[in-house]
């Protein structure tokens, strides 16, 4: 009995703690359930009787013990344990191979739809509101000016969030504040987190914002009101990662997790849904993707889509194509960036050819509200020659963007 409650207790810690998605077809869950079965069959597996310790010899009038290698037994319950184990392994494993790029290198490369568009074709966009500033340097503002208010700065510190968001048409980067310690969540928690950092990626320019009703739930929390366990309390078999902070169109603090399913067995996942958490209640809603509200800017992630969009890049011949020949295959360049189009944030990165010789073929621009994925093509073109070609094009029409340095930020 003892050991049931051992277990049962265990189980119940090591998923509070780790919180993975009760979801077969997630690698989370089908390690936390083989590690748990191997627990039980450590707690449950031995023969009855049999006694794992022996006296070898006594030595100046003192027995000395060791481990009884000789009564060692499994008893029936520990074997199908033991055979579940690796059932479930071999399975996952044999899954994964038949759903690996190998055997399924067409679907692969049909993840994501690329429309293709000539480069004279890229949107226009108001060029006062073409961020100047990297990731770095807007984190660098923020934490500078949370530091010069003292009466803050002791209690709280910048999230390293900073999420770049589109906010009525301008690029700005986001962070909540965080409880500085243990001892400041424990003195400051009943109350709550007051403001956010908001940096102008144009100017430069930070503001602390004041909210009228405080933040509870934030990743800064320890128990309950961390917003991931919050999460996973309320959809306990959703696949999701870190949900990202945003604002809306008022200022309001949220936060948003895009919600996954595997394309194909255990790979490649896709949003499939967005839950949107209000950081002031704890209140969630889920949206399918269609129905997404304008204000919300991230629902497909930087990196993985630029993987999917390398898979569309790489299979689309086939999968020796792309480990031998490499004809027509494509990859995107190794930085990006972010624009502010309209009311939306689009990933910008180039594409480049995969045999190295340093040619850009084009751009990518990616909706990461809509998931829209546009490529805008600049043929026979070195890296200078594009550039070059951004600036002759940008001198005639001074609407259209330039290109923004490319440096990777989330």
């Amino acid at each position: 009995m003892k050991r049931i409650v051992f277990e049962l207790i265990f189980i119940a810690t090591t998923w509070y703690i780790f919180l993975p998605p009760l979801n077969l077809t997630s690698w989370e869950f089908i390690f936390f359930l083989c590690g748990h079965l191997l627990v039980v069959a450590v707690l449950f597996g031995f023969g009855k009787g049999i006694n794992l310790v022996k006296t070898v010899h006594v030595r100046h009038g003192k027995a000395e013990a060791a481990l009884n290698l000789e009564g060692f037994k499994i008893n029936r319950l520990g074997k199908i344990l033991l055979a579940s184990i690796g059932g479930i392994l071999l399975l996952a494993a044999l899954v994964s191979l038949v759903t690996s790029s190998i055997f399924q290198a067409k679907n692969y490369a049909n993840v994501v739809s690329v429309t293709e568009k000539e480069f004279t074709e890229f949107p226009k966009t108001d060029t006062s509101k073409v961020p100047i500033l990297d990731r770095s340097t807007a984190e660098k503002i923020g934490d500078r000016y949370l530091g010069s208010l003292t009466d803050k700065v002791s209690q709280y510190v910048a999230a390293d969030t900073y999420t770049q968001l589109t906010i009525d048409g301008k690029p700005y980067r986001v962070t909540p504040l965080e409880y500085a310690d243990p001892i400041k969540w424990f003195n400051n928690q009943a109350k709550g987190i007051g403001e956010y950092i908001k940096v102008d990626m144009v100017t430069g320019n930070a503001d602390l914002v004041d909210l009228k009703t405080p933040i509870k739930y934030s990743d800064s929390e320890y128990f309950n009101r961390d917003v991931k366990r919050h999460l996973r309390f309320k959809y306990p078999t959703k696949i999701f990662k870190t949900p990202s902070f945003e604002v809306d169109d008022e200022g309001n603090p949220f936060y948003v997790a895009t919600v996954y399913q595997k394309q194909f067995g255990l790979a490649v996942p896709r949003p499939v849904s967005v839950i949107i958490l209000d950081a002031t209640n704890g209140e969630t809603k889920e949206y399918s993707l269609s129905d997404v509200p304008e204000w919300v800017d991230r629902v497909y992630p930087a990196e993985e889509t630029i993987e999917q969009i390398n898979y569309n890049g790489k299979y689309k011949d086939g999968f020796w194509n792309a480990m031998i020949s490499k004809k027509n295959v494509t990859q995107t360049t190794k930085g990006y960036n972010y624009l502010s189009i309209g009311n939306d944030i689009y990933l910008y990165t180039g594409v480049t050819s995969a045999n190295a010789d340093e040619s850009n073929l084009g751009f990518i621009l990616e909706n990461m509200r809509t998931g829209e994925i546009t490529k805008y093509s600049l043929a026979s073109a070195t890296e200078e020659s594009a550039v070059n070609q951004q600036k002759v094009l940008f001198r005639r029409n001074p609407t259209k963007q330039p290109s923004p340095s490319s440096s990777t930020s989330m």
